[in-house]
């Protein structure tokens, strides 16, 4: 698989930092590769709901901040960047043409792209690797990114501000291939599936061997579902959300906590299995053997079991964190294997610089 997916948009040879960035949190991995494999040099999470609490205001501004603290207290090395386009910004699309010389391919690809595009095509950027067809056939197969100039414009934007460069534009999807790849369990020729739960929306990934990634969006996050937990319970937005992440030590103390995730997953549950389906429609590739779970949902306490009861397929935690080294200097490594889950992005832009 990594041969498949990581040259796409490949920046290999120097050392940069994975930052993952969203509406909730900042997440910084840095990575350093030697003949016993992959160390973690460097490593944070920064929260944005600290920043609202001290009485930043502007979006921007605390983005920005937020930024600036993750990798400060990560100990993040060199300044330089790798970042991802995610959710309804970015369309990562399979393509099957006819056979066509090379002077062709570019503009049947751009025809392709305009189906697929997350807005007008003369507002987004596209890639695409050109992969051997696994018909045999000699048809043109491969897979395309395209992504909102405007969503591109302001990551690269936010980095600037945060004294940063941004070396390399990545895609969360692929960033979540080339992690599992590196640290997850192929299980051979087995098709597996990534479901990467955001703050804000929900990445579905499925891949076989040989073959280009399936990549769906489904709108769906994190704070969808604790937003029903707590309105299902009469508690806060904020009550519930300190009291379910998976790092709180204390464990959960939400009165009908189990029945009411059971609940707020439903939709999810739904949405999953109906993208399932639709893959197996369209694809020989034969069952789905498994399920990982990562991303900010995957901190949610019995996500994972409640998915599994509800997926006709095993779920399990994706942790890339749980069998790699941490280097000496990188102070909270208990607390980064407990979330590890949540920083899979990262961790998969990381791998650029190797």
């Amino acid at each position: 698989m990594k041969s498949l997916i990581k040259k796409l948009l490949d920046f290999s040879g120097r050392t940069f930092a994975g930052l993952d960035i969203d509406d909730r949190s900042v997440k910084a991995v840095q990575l350093h590769k030697d003949n016993d494999g992959f160390c973690v040099t460097a490593a944070g999470c920064f929260n944005i709901k600290s920043l609202r609490e001290e009485g930043f205001v502007d979006a921007e501004q605390i983005t920005v901040e937020a930024i600036r603290r993750c990798v400060e207290m990560s100990e993040i090395k060199g300044g330089r960047v790798v970042c991802a386009v995610d959710g309804p910004d970015v369309s990562v699309r399979a393509f099957n043409l006819p056979p066509m010389g090379e002077s062709e391919i570019e503009s049947a690809i751009l025809t392709e792209a305009e189906h697929v595009s997350p807005t007008s095509i003369d507002q987004t950027v596209i890639d695409y690797q050109l992969l051997d067809n696994p018909s045999g056939e000699g048809d043109v197969y491969g897979v395309l990114v395209a992504a909102s100039v405007q969503a591109v414009c302001r990551k690269n934007y936010l980095v600037t501000e945060a004294n940063l460069e941004n070396v390399l534009m990545d895609v969360d999807s692929i960033a979540l291939l080339n992690c599992f790849s590196i640290f997850g369990d192929p299980a051979g020729d087995a098709t597996l599936a990534i479901l990467n739960v955001t703050n804000s929306f929900a990445n579905l990934v499925v891949f076989a061997k040989d073959k280009a990634p399936f990549v769906r969006n489904i709108s769906i996050g994190s704070s969808d579902i604790i937003e029903q937990i707590a309105a299902n319970i009469g508690f806060s937005f904020d009550e519930v959300e300190d009291a379910v992440c998976c790092s709180n030590e204390d464990g959960v103390e939400i009165p009908l906590y189990i029945d009411s995730l059971d609940a707020a997953v439903d939709v999810l549950a739904s949405k999953v299995s109906e993208t399932l389906r639709y893959y197996s429609m369209h694809n020989s590739d034969g069952e789905i053997a498994k399920i990982y779970l990562c991303g900010e949902g995957s901190l949610i306490t019995d996500l994972d079991l409640i998915l599994g009861e509800k997926l006709p397929y095993p779920v399990e935690l994706f942790n890339p964190f749980a069998n790699i080294n941490f280097s000496s200097n990188v102070s909270l490594s208990h607390e980064l294997r407990q979330q590890g889950s949540s920083m899979v992005v990262a961790t998969g832009l990381a791998l650029r610089s190797n």
